[in-house]
């Protein structure tokens, strides 16, 4: 008889058991999936604050909030100046929306040399003139996009 009843709790905490784990693995899921979603949207309005405090056309409005949001989600504590350097849009880079580029960067590539003569040493000379050209450009190239922010 005793057995009986440890057999039937037994079962019983099986039967429990079985139905637990299914329920807790969905409310741990639940809310692991919540968590994340929290952060995206989070994400998502810290781009857009960013973004409105790096626009010329933003309002003044639009700057208040931009910094409230920032300094509600921002890991690191906004202080009262920094936050009203934010809504004045004097903060450092943040104003101007991009950084001004070197003026040796933002000049155009120079056009290809056009080769007049049916001479090969004049072929060469601009070939090589060409090679030049494009290294330098290159190097400016690699330069503002190592520079740029992304």
């Amino acid at each position: 008889m005793e057995r009986d009843w440890l057999a039937k709790g037994k079962d019983i905490a099986q039967i429990l058991s079985m139905i637990a784990i299914p329920v807790l693995v969905a409310f741990f899921g639940w809310q692991f999936q919540a968590a994340e979603k929290d952060k995206e949207v989070r994400r998502d309005y810290v781009q857009l604050a960013i973004s409105a405090l790096t626009s010329d056309r933003s309002s003044g409005e639009t700057r208040e909030w931009a910094a409230a949001v920032l300094a509600q989600y921002s890991p690191v504590p906004i202080g009262p100046s920094q936050a009203s350097a934010l809504k004045k849009g004097e903060a450092a880079g943040w104003g101007a929306g991009r950084p001004q580029l070197p003026a040796n960067l933002a000049q155009p590539c120079p056009p290809v040399p056009e080769v007049t003569s049916d001479s090969w040493d004049d072929f060469a000379r601009s070939y090589m003139a060409l090679a030049v050209q494009y290294g330098q450009c290159a190097a400016r190239h690699h330069s503002i996009t190592e520079a740029w922010p992304r």
